[in-house]
């Protein structure tokens, strides 16, 4: 096998509480953390002699800076290998949504080259590696539902959600996730990080009113208040019919709970009509 084909699904942050700085610049959280059905796919091929990154996005860098490329520099210095590997991304996930496309990416590079170099990495092995990448890569090793803490390393697995359906709006911008935390930081928005207990029973029971009621982001003031649409698009999702509504990760995008997949597109097909990006997803 020279080529492995991988799905390099989304996420959305069901709650997320930010909390003090560290010593090493990262802050504190907790994060409560569901894939989606959203996803880019990713082609790792191996290569002689480097690694190169396409994309068909133009808003995605294909040098050394891209977090894939690094992944596999990564890899093959971890594992002392030679030659090199070709990386695509096809994307759907819009950069810089706060839905994780780019640590998404990371963690499909890191699993396609353990297959393609017959590799049998365990669970601590993978997790090890990602966590040297970014704070939200070791979630997609495994994805699935979990809560993140410290700075998104630690990871405790979840019960999967009931069925659900999320309607995904953006406003067409991205939003730094350093400036974001900064930010919060700056207004004093930071605190001992804590996700709502009764979310987390929400998931135990499969309630999706109780999840849907007890979603929060703590960096929503934050972009509210330098992108005030941020906040517009919550309240037109809840008009919408969602049965909650929250921002992901840093933002921009804007999801809604539903019941169903006919109510969710609904809600995307009116939000599309007014120009925006919509998307319908479920949890993967």
């Amino acid at each position: 096998m020279t080529e492995k084909l991988l799905a390099s699904f989304a996420k959305l942050n069901l709650c997320l509480e930010v909390g003090l700085l560290r010593s090493d610049s990262y802050h504190e959280i907790e994060s409560v953390l569901t894939t989606i059905s959203l996803k880019d796919d990713v082609i790792v091929k191996k290569a002689l002699g480097k690694i190169s990154v396409r994309c068909d996005s133009e808003s995605v860098p294909v040098d050394k800076t891209n977090i894939a490329w690094k992944a596999a520099r990564l890899f093959l210095e971890k594992f002392s290998l030679k030659g090199g590997v070709e990386i695509e991304i096809r994307k759907k996930i819009p950069v810089g949504s706060g839905m994780g496309g780019g640590s998404s990416n990371a963690a499909a590079v890191l699993k396609g080259m353990a297959e393609l170099w017959g590799l049998n990495l365990s669970r601590q092995m993978l997790l090890g590696l990602s966590a040297l990448l970014g704070s939200d890569v070791p979630f997609f090793v495994e994805g699935g539902v979990a809560i993140a803490r410290g700075r998104g390393e630690k990871l405790s697995r979840l019960a999967g959600l009931p069925e659900m359906w999320f309607a995904l709006v953006n406003p067409g911008f991205a939003v730094s996730t350093s400036w974001a935390y900064g930010e919060a930081e700056k207004i004093g928005l930071t605190r001992n990080a804590g996700c709502n207990n009764m979310l987390l029973i929400g998931i135990e029971h499969g309630d999706i009113g109780l999840i849907a009621r007890c979603i929060h982001n703590s960096l929503e003031d934050v972009v509210v208040r330098n992108y005030p649409i941020v906040g517009h698009l919550k309240e037109l999702m809840i008009s919408l019919g969602a049965l909650g509504s929250a921002m992901s990760g840093s933002g921009p995008t804007i999801f809604g709970v539903f019941k169903t997949q006919e109510s969710a597109e609904e809600a995307v097909d009116k939000l599309t009509a007014l120009g925006l990006s919509g998307w319908v997803a479920k949890p993967v």
